[in-house]
């Protein structure tokens, strides 16, 4: 995992990211480059968090083989342009060879159908605990709502640009050898009917096009183009390349206006800078709001047992609406005595100050897993730099795996554009 913050006001955007990367479950190494000069000439940068590779390419790779052979000495009238010409790049190269495109595939159907899986597990789990045991009949009706679980939830996200019910379809068909390869890897010997199959093929197929999750990585571009004086950030969810689709997305585009003026923007982890800007930790709202919305459940079997139905569910709603209220008055009392308060600090920052207050709240998200005992999945390092629109990229803090004065060669390269 990682931790990475974006602040920015009028004068510019600091970025900062952490070192760690997890490697399996628990093997974290504190040595990852997570943020990156986008062009050497002109002020934009870029950081990655989530899935380190892109379909087996390390990120490190493409960004520095986007910025030397195809950026050049380009540069784009907006920000926003900037990201479209990187997706592109991405959408087009040659280094994502087709045996890496099979690969994606069929870890991206062995993933579906593995949530089917443990859907089915989980109701078979619970039949044993209540009668002992379960038929062959009820493990496939187990299976089957697992199925239309799954395939509901994918099924409510949209499709992406160049995605389509046809085209999912399509792509199960095209891999049938794959689709098999993974249902025979996952369910094993479970028996399945020729509907569950049909239903697990459309499952499969529509989470490649979908708006749904699978090991994609987070691509934050910022800074300035040729006519923009104010910055302006770009937030991408960037997954996978199938038979020309590049499964990617806008996740949040943001930009320093006269009405707003400060932005703090957090990444990857998020708890514990969400806790300093709103005086409160997430995981609490969900504790306390969810407490009080079950005890509201209950009032009225309390206060009026012997009512009617219909006046306990009107109360249930009065009482529904008093928890919204209540919500809403908390979030503006945080909006406007912490938020606030800190955002009006920001905007007048200096730019070493932003770079300051970047470091020490990516700092604050690897000291909260330093002292306790969650896996230390960020820390290490931070790298720190600072985007200006007169100064260009400029690093504060930059970590090497190797000794700079030792290596006047890359450094050599490095001024010349060619590392």
């Amino acid at each position: 995992m990682t931790a990475e913050v974006l602040i920015m006001n009028k004068g510019g955007v600091a970025l900062a990211a952490d070192s760690a990367v997890t490697i399996g479950s628990s093997k974290v190494y504190n040595s990852a480059n997570k943020l990156f000069a986008l062009s050497k000439l002109h002020p934009v940068g870029v950081m990655i968090y989530g899935n380190a590779e892109l379909m087996g390419l390390p990120w490190e790779t493409l960004i520095k083989e986007y910025r030397q052979s195809v950026l050049g000495a380009k540069s784009f009238p907006t920000l926003q342009e900037y990201a479209t010409d990187f997706v592109q790049f991405l959408k087009s190269t040659a280094f994502i060879l087709p045996e890496y495109e099979a690969t994606y595939l069929r870890d991206l159907f062995r993933f579906q159908i593995q949530k089917v899986k443990e859907g089915m597990v989980s109701a078979l789990q619970a039949l044993v605990k209540t009668q002992g045991a379960f038929t062959a009949a009820e493990a496939s009706t187990a299976l089957e709502n697992a199925i239309s679980a799954r395939l509901s939830t994918i099924a409510k996200q949209p499709f992406l640009k160049g995605g389509s019910q046809t085209k999912a379809t399509g792509v199960v068909a095209k891999n049938k050898t794959i689709f098999d390869d993974a249902l025979k890897t996952v369910l094993e010997k479970v028996p399945i009917t020729g509907t569950q199959k049909t239903a697990l093929k459309k499952l499969c197929g529509m989470s490649l096009y979908k708006k749904a999750f699978f090991g994609s990585s987070g691509v934050v571009i910022a800074g300035f183009g040729d006519n923009q004086i104010l910055p302006e950030f770009v937030s991408l969810q960037i997954e996978g390349r199938v038979d020309g689709f590049f499964k990617h997305w806008t996740v949040q585009v943001g930009a320093v206006t006269p009405t707003s003026s400060a932005w703090i923007v957090p990444f990857a982890q998020q708890e514990m800078v969400s806790t300093f800007m709103n005086g409160r930790h997430p995981e609490m709202d969900q504790v306390i709001f969810g407490t009080l919305g079950n005890i509201f459940e209950g009032l009225p079997a309390i206060l009026i047992p012997t009512a009617t139905a219909q006046k306990k569910t009107a109360l249930k709603a009065k009482l529904g609406t008093l928890l919204t209220d209540f919500k809403t008055q908390i979030d503006q009392y945080a909006k406007q005595n912490f938020v606030m308060k800190i955002l009006n600090s920001v905007q007048a920052l200096p730019k070493d100050e932003l770079a300051s207050m970047a470091e020490a709240l990516v700092n604050l998200t690897s000291f909260k897993r330093r002292v306790t005992l969650d896996t230390e999945t960020v820390g290490g390092p931070i790298d720190v730099a600072v985007i200006s629109k007169g100064d260009g990229f400029v690093w504060i803090q930059r970590k090497h795996y190797f000794e700079p004065k030792l290596n006047q060669m890359y450094l050599t390269n490095y001024q010349r554009g060619l590392a």
